[in-house]
């Protein structure tokens, strides 16, 4: 195998930016709940932050040479795109547009393409900067996925389970027969782990389908109580049959029950609702939960997920108390 350091690199940081999402959390307060701002609040926020005059950089015109492989229409598709993002000249906004770029290519199995961002100032009007950009890509060679596997993490002087899977093999191998079942146990069979991942051996390596499985992955253990879960995605390139191998460590953390639920200002149906989905002493399921607010959200505040929810975690015992305010906000606009 050879190995690319900078390429894995890259890779590393695209990946793991798929576990970057949000999780469940709330500021909440005991006297009043915790409103979306007001139109007339938001529009001093934004008056006092100077955010008006920040200066705009617009893309008239964007020519993409040197490429081969990647179709034309997702080049007009990725050129539309550049022109619809909002850059702006107090930032490097050419880094912005090369990473854009390179992510586009990456999601075609070039890999090690490599961006090249040249600008070229038009004029500055009341819009902003206009920039005409040639794009210079050089794609490299065009990989696929070769061998996955995903590994229950630990250090090496703790038993772990190893699931090796591939489109053909299914292998399950412990350091260890008479460990502990708990310290070797992946919770989930390998065949539904190896499902969570939309890319099978052989075909085109797709970057976006890699971070769409490591966030499945992300939802799937959170529905069983494991609130920090990680996965960490780690890549082996083989320039000289065009693949990636790709391992996938998993480490799990504590799972999550659930502790004392409070739920404020809500009629009894919701709450009802709320409670039978929340139960004590049954792993905290953030998926259900999820699922809850968005199937209800016209029943609930707006922001209800983001704002109203206070999770209080006693890492000891392992349990999550939560406290969800749905009171309703004032309703004047100032």
């Amino acid at each position: 195998m050879n190995g690319g350091p900078a390429a894995c690199a890259v890779l590393m940081v695209a990946l793991c930016a798929a576990l970057s999402c949000p999780t469940l959390r709330a500021e909440s307060s005991q006297d009043s709940p915790n409103c979306l701002r007001t139109p007339a609040q938001a529009e001093l926020l934004r008056h006092l932050s100077h955010q008006d005059e920040r200066q705009r950089v617009v893309i008239e015109r964007v020519n993409f040479v040197a490429y081969t492989g990647m179709p034309e229409s997702s080049v007009q598709q990725l050129t539309s795109e550049i022109q619809r993002k909002e850059f702006y000249a107090d930032r490097d906004w050419r880094v912005d547009v090369e990473d854009t770029v390179r992510g586009a290519w990456q999601d075609q199995g070039y890999f090690t393409a490599t961006v090249e961002v040249i600008p070229e100032f038009i004029l500055a009007d009341t819009k902003g900067q206009r920039f005409s950009l040639t794009i210079r890509v050089q794609e490299g060679e065009q990989f696929r996925l070769g061998d996955l596997q995903i590994v229950n993490g630990g250090s090496e002087d703790r038993p772990t389970l190893r699931v090796r899977v591939d489109d053909t093999l299914k292998e399950v191998e412990t350091r260890d027969a008479n460990t502990n079942p708990a310290a070797t146990d992946t919770v989930f069979p390998a065949e539904e782990l190896r499902q969570a991942i939309p890319l099978k051996s052989g075909e085109v390596f797709s970057t976006r389908r890699i971070r769409e499985g490591l966030e499945a992955l992300k939802k799937l253990y959170g529905s069983k109580g494991y609130i920090d879960f990680t996965a960490a995605p780690q890549t082996d390139v083989d320039s000289e049959h065009q693949l990636i191998n790709l391992r996938i460590e998993l480490d799990l953390q504590a799972q999550y029950r659930v502790g004392a639920v409070e739920v404020t200002g809500a009629d009894p149906k919701i709450e009802n609702e709320l409670k039978s989905i929340l139960v004590p002493g049954e792993p905290f399921d953030t998926e259900k939960l999820r699922g809850f607010f968005k199937e209800n959200a016209v029943r609930l505040p707006p922001d209800a997920l983001q704002r109203r929810i206070d999770l209080r975690r006693d890492e000891k015992m392992a349990t999550v108390d939560l406290v969800i305010d749905l009171r309703p906000c004032p309703t004047v606009d100032d």
